[in-house]
């Protein structure tokens, strides 16, 4: 028995194909963004935020969930603060 993606070629295709899978699900993520006038990772933000248990998500923990870094997911919280769409506000123990 093979194993799977012995064949070079058909691992090549597979990756090149997730590949085009991603850019078109990103390209979507942007015009679905841009019609809110919202950017993607503000998008992901308000929906990790509506996910939350409680509100004072910290913005480490936010970054993470992103997938960005802290410098990334600050300019999307104060982007979103000017939008009126989020309240920010330093923690106590900061």
């Amino acid at each position: 028995m093979k194993a799977p993606f012995a064949n070079e070629s058909t691992a090549r295709r597979l990756v090149t194909a997730l590949g085009k899978v991603g850019l078109a699900l990103r390209t979507r993520a942007w015009q679905a963004a841009g019609e809110r006038g919202l950017t993607p990772t503000q998008t992901q933000l308000l929906t990790l935020l509506d996910g939350e248990p409680a509100p004072g998500a910290r913005l480490a923990r936010l970054a993470e969930g992103l997938g960005v870094t802290p410098a990334t997911a600050s300019e999307a919280v104060a982007a979103l603060v000017r939008k009126g769409l989020v309240k920010s506000e330093r923690a106590a123990d900061d």
